[in-house]
């Protein structure tokens, strides 16, 4: 009884590289646009999130410490900066969003 259990598993865990070219067709036969949608969406939500990261660091790196070394500090940069790096992830959020809700639509 248990050898025929490992046997089922077996292959269930198989990969048919046959059923991917497959799925791929039927995909972009029936969702083509909703897939180069996603891809796109994903792309931008990977950019975001890196070019966010770039903000942080040019804040940590260049407006902090300058306003740290000035006796009366001026913001409007720092804001400046923060407001850019607000924009980025909120255009990755949106992307994110996007996504989520055409991956939903064509995989139920």
């Amino acid at each position: 009884m248990s050898s025929n259990s490992n046997e089922s598993s077996k292959k269930g865990s198989r990969i048919d590289f046959k059923t991917i070219p497959r799925l791929l067709s039927y995909i972009t036969k029936y969702h083509k646009v909703s897939l180069i949608v996603v891809f796109i969406s994903i792309l931008i939500s990977s950019i975001s999130n890196v070019s966010g990261s770039k903000f942080l660091e040019s804040i940590i790196n260049k407006h902090i410490p300058d306003l740290l070394l000035e006796s009366e500090p001026n913001f409007n940069s720092l804001l400046t900066s923060v407001l850019q790096m607000s924009a980025v992830y909120a255009l990755g959020i949106i992307s994110i969003f996007v996504y989520g809700r055409i991956m939903a639509y064509v995989s139920a």
